[in-house]
C-alpha cells in the first residue's frame, strides 16, 4: 500500500512531445477547421484536397514556420485556400487576402508579363516594381529604385554606423529603427551575429561560416544551404554561359545571312 503511494503517476500530456512556450512572441498560432487535423506551418486547404507542407517535421524551414507562420487578423483566408502565412498582403483585385506565396508568384508574373514599363530606362521586364512618385503607380523598376535610393542617401550624407563609410550599393536601416543604417556588408555580418545558422554548411565547400546563406537550387534539397562565394560563382558561371551561348547563336545566323546573300547574288 505504501509502495503503491509513493509510485509517481505520469500525466498523459508527459507522453506527448511538446515544447513550452514562454513568451507571448513565440506562441503559435493554430488554426482549426472542422473535419481536418490542424498542422503547424505553411498549411494550404482546399474542399477536395489535404494539406500539402512536405517539409520535414526536423528541417530549419519547418521549425521557422511554426514561430512565423500566423493567421490573418480578420480570420480570412487567401484565394488559394492557405489559412497561414508569414505575412499577408491586400488583393487589389478583389479586395481579398493574399498570403506570401501567391504574393511572391504573382509579383513575379507581373515582372515578366510585360504590363508595366519604367519611367526611368523604358525597360518590360523586372523582377520587382515600386510606385514612381510622378505618376503614383507601378512604373520604377528595381535597379532604377535601387539607383534612386542610393542617390538620395549620397545627397542626405549617410554614414554607416559600424565602419563609417559614406558609400555602399545599397543602405539598410539598423534593427532598432532609430534612423541610423549601415552598410551592405555590415549588414550582412549583423545579421549573421544576431541569426546563426549552428550546424549549417556549404554542400559545395563544406565552410560553416559566410556572411549569407542562399538555397540549394536542387528541387528536392530542403536542407541543402550553399555560401555565398559557391552561390555567386555558381551564378557567375551560369550568366557566363548563356552569354556565350547568345552570341553563338547570333553569330551562327550571321553567318547564315551571309552565305544567303552570297547565293542569291550568285544566281542573279
Amino acid at each position: 500500500m505504501l509502495r503503491a503511494l509513493l509510485t509517481p503517476v505520469m500525466h498523459a500530456n508527459a507522453l506527448r512531445p511538446h515544447a513550452r512556450l514562454g513568451t507571448i512572441r513565440t506562441r503559435l498560432s493554430f488554426c482549426f477547421i472542422p473535419g481536418q487535423q490542424p498542422v503547424l506551418g505553411a498549411v494550404r486547404y482546399s474542399s477536395n484536397s489535404v494539406p500539402t507542407n512536405k517539409l520535414s517535421p526536423s528541417s530549419p524551414r519547418f521549425l521557422r514556420a511554426q514561430l512565423n507562420y500566423k493567421a490573418h487578423r480578420s480570420g480570412r483566408s487567401c484565394s488559394c485556400g492557405s489559412h497561414l502565412s508569414s505575412s499577408w498582403h491586400i488583393d487589389r483585385e478583389n479586395d481579398g487576402l493574399l498570403c506570401q506565396s501567391c504574393y511572391c508568384r504573382r509579383k513575379a508574373a507581373r515582372g515578366t508579363s510585360g504590363a508595366n514599363s519604367c519611367l526611368d530606362c523604358g525597360t518590360k521586364t523586372c523582377s520587382a516594381w515600386y510606385i514612381h512618385p510622378r505618376t503614383g503607380t507601378l512604373s520604377r523598376c528595381r535597379p532604377c529604385y535601387v539607383r534612386y535610393k542610393r542617390e538620395q542617401h549620397e545627397l542626405a550624407g549617410t554614414i554607416c554606423r559600424d565602419c563609417g563609410t559614406t558609400e555602399s550599393g545599397r543602405w539598410l536601416p539598423d534593427w532598432s529603427r532609430d534612423g541610423s543604417f549601415r552598410c551592405q556588408t555590415c549588414h550582412e555580418n549583423e545579421r549573421t551575429k544576431r541569426f546563426p545558422a549552428h550546424g549549417r554548411s556549404c554542400t559545395e565547400c563544406g565552410t560553416q561560416t559566410t556572411s549569407r546563406w542562399h538555397r540549394h537550387d536542387h528541387p528536392n534539397s530542403n536542407d541543402a544551404f550553399k555560401c555565398k562565394s559557391c552561390y555567386y560563382r555558381h551564378a557567375n558561371s551560369t550568366k557566363r554561359e548563356a552569354d556565350n551561348a547568345g552570341k553563338k547563336e547570333t553569330l551562327e545566323h550571321l553567318c547564315e545571312a551571309v552565305h544567303t546573300d552570297s547565293g542569291e547574288s550568285e544566281v542573279s
